[in-house]
């Protein structure tokens, strides 16, 4: 959930909202920043993401707390260069990025990480917008966990997530393609993998949208079918940011993320979806 800020003579409003508020270490960080005009015509130089961790040392008695410090984890993205604004018109950029493998996990108030998104108008103030973005950690090194019962729902997942701790799976990698690997943990809708083949490192979070069952997994003995060509024009069923899969068209690709216009009003004209969100209706 981005926070909002108000500057300058022209006025305008910048925000920032992930896909998710939380994310587990080794994965893919999306989401769309949003600069909306302010009262009269602006010309933008950029708008830049960036992704920091906030450490807090712990006071000494008597003492006032320290400063947090600010490092960054990723390098800064720059999602735009120069455009014009006009009074009131928004103008949305997708970003991703991707997390390290071995990111500590938040420890709140202690460890915390921050999505943060500022707009540069030549003579005005930075505008700057805010969002947190929980980690979760990684996946620790170390044998497979014993297999669990499968086949219970998950909240409503689809069916390629009822899937338990041993399964044999293929899953899409964080560097691209699909590739065999075994579960080694579950965790906020995500699965640990471990992968089979050693180049591709020991260990990805990866969500449940891009794991399915391969030979031995769940009995099926079939391998994934590869998802159907998407491109512009393409109907869709996509997951809204609300909840939920709906009907809509490929309006727009940028940055490996598609817009949908959804079919329903009530769900907003277009919003910028994953791929792992996207599947030909």
């Amino acid at each position: 959930m981005g926070l909002f800020d108000m500057f300058g003579a022209g006025g305008g409003t910048l925000t920032i909202q992930p896909q998710s508020t939380q994310v587990a270490a080794g994965q893919l960080v999306a989401g769309t920043v949003t600069f909306t005009g302010g009262k009269r015509a602006q010309q933008v130089t950029n708008i830049k993401v960036r992704f920091v961790a906030e450490t807090r040392e712990q006071p000494k008695p008597g003492q006032a707390p320290p400063t947090p410090q600010n490092k960054p984890v990723v390098p800064e993205l720059t999602v735009t260069g120069a455009f014009q604004t006009q009074p009131g018109t928004p103008h949305s950029f997708p970003f991703q990025f991707q997390l390290p493998p071995q990111l500590a996990a938040e420890i709140k108030g202690q460890l915390d990480y921050k999505l943060t998104a500022s707009v540069d108008i030549p003579g005005e103030p930075d505008a700057h917008a805010v969002a947190d973005l929980q980690v979760l950690g990684g996946v620790a090194p170390g044998p497979a966990m014993p297999m669990q019962p499968m086949g219970t729902p998950m909240g409503g997942m689809p069916m390629q997530s009822m899937l338990g701790i041993g399964a044999a799976v293929t899953a899409a990698h964080p560097m691209g393609g699909w590739h065999a690997g075994k579960i080694v943990a579950e965790q906020a809708g995500n699965f640990g993998i471990d992968w089979d083949d050693p180049k591709l490192g020991q260990s990805t979070w990866v969500a449940a949208a891009q794991v399915q069952a391969s030979k031995g997994g769940m009995g099926m003995g079939m391998p994934p079918i590869p998802p159907a060509p998407l491109g512009i024009g393409t109907t869709v069923t996509a997951q809204h940011p609300m909840g939920g899969w709906h009907p809509g068209q490929i309006v727009a690709m940028q940055n490996g993320m598609f817009g949908v216009d959804w079919h329903d009003p009530k769900l907003g004209q277009s919003t910028w979806v994953r791929p792992d969100q996207v599947s030909a209706k």
